[in-house]
């Protein structure tokens, strides 16, 4: 990505995020991140990182700046729920309410989701060798 590209993108982080986030790139990020407690969003630099899926990422991680709370992930672990489960359903819920209150967000999460799932990074059996149950 084009460093004034960069600079747009960051711009539009602290927008959607309605704040003054820190944006960061990092080439040692394997995945984008968001830090409840610093506000620091963490996008990751790969050589070949298409502008959708950099979107999508950026969207999904404001996401987590505007809802997840910074308190209630201590709490739900003190009370032994699985993180990874956790995980998964704040997901979907900061995601279901991004693509709600920004809807020309959801063409890049399309695209990227597709194009992440066909380059296997997240490492998911293909649907096609699942079995039934």
């Amino acid at each position: 990505m084009m460093k004034d590209n960069i600079a747009t993108k960051d711009k539009l982080a602290k927008l959607l995020a309605m704040e003054d986030i820190h944006v960061r790139h990092s080439s040692a990020a394997q995945t984008a991140s968001f830090d409840v407690h610093n506000r620091v969003l963490t996008l990751p630099v790969w050589a070949s990182l298409e502008d959708f899926v950099t979107d999508m990422m950026t969207g999904h991680e404001v996401g987590h700046a505007l809802w997840t709370p910074a308190s209630g992930w201590k709490e739900a672990l003190d009370m032994e729920i699985h993180k990874g489960i956790l995980n998964i359903v704040e997901d979907a819920r900061i995601e279901k309410k991004i693509k709600r209150k920004y809807p020309g967000i959801v063409r890049p999460f399309l695209q990227a989701y597709a194009s992440l799932y066909e380059k296997n990074f997240f490492g998911l059996t293909p649907f096609e060798e699942l079995g039934f149950i």
